[in-house]
């Protein structure tokens, strides 16, 4: 496995606070480094989502899922509708 980090990750058994969309939410931390911080949540993290699909405009509201980054440094974001 191509292990790309830069600094080790440490333990991390501790609340954290975030911001999102306005709100403060809650998680509880699972690891940290220098580069970043890794936690888990007990819900999915809802965002809202406008497309624009065959000049049909759409607003729902998604789940994010999963987050990819290519080799290019360019990150797919997988949403599922959540309404």
């Amino acid at each position: 496995m191509d292990e790309r980090r830069k600094s080790d990750r440490m333990p991390l058994k501790s609340d954290v606070e975030f911001a999102m969309d306005h709100k403060i939410l809650e998680a509880r931390g699972v690891d940290v480094s220098e580069g970043g911080v890794a936690f888990e949540t007990s819900e999915p993290l809802h965002v809202a989502l406008t497309v624009t699909v065959d000049g049909e405009t759409m607003t729902r509201q998604a789940r994010l899922v999963r987050i990819l980054k290519d080799d290019d440094g360019k990150f797919t974001f997988g949403l599922e509708f959540a309404d």
